[in-house]
């Protein structure tokens, strides 16, 4: 058993320079929120809870905006 999490980023987030992408998590297994390399760059994974709890607030914030509703509403 590994003692780090090992994840990489998904092809769609590579950015320069290409090799930074491709480090691995470095984070414990079964961590919670934000992968982590060793050059201390984060990214989320797509399929997590977390990027569709995300996407749900994004969602509903532009939904705000689109519909003209405030805060004071």
């Amino acid at each position: 058993m590994s003692c780090l999490c090992g994840a990489q980023r998904p092809a769609w987030h590579d950015m320069p320079p290409p090799a930074a992408s491709r480090f691995s998590c470095v984070r414990q297994p079964e961590h919670d929120g934000l992968h982590r390399d060793f050059l201390g760059e984060s990214w989320i994974d797509p399929d997590s809870e977390l990027a569709q709890d995300l996407a749900l607030v994004i969602a509903a914030d532009q939904l705000r905006a689109l519909c003209g509703w405030g805060d004071d509403q």
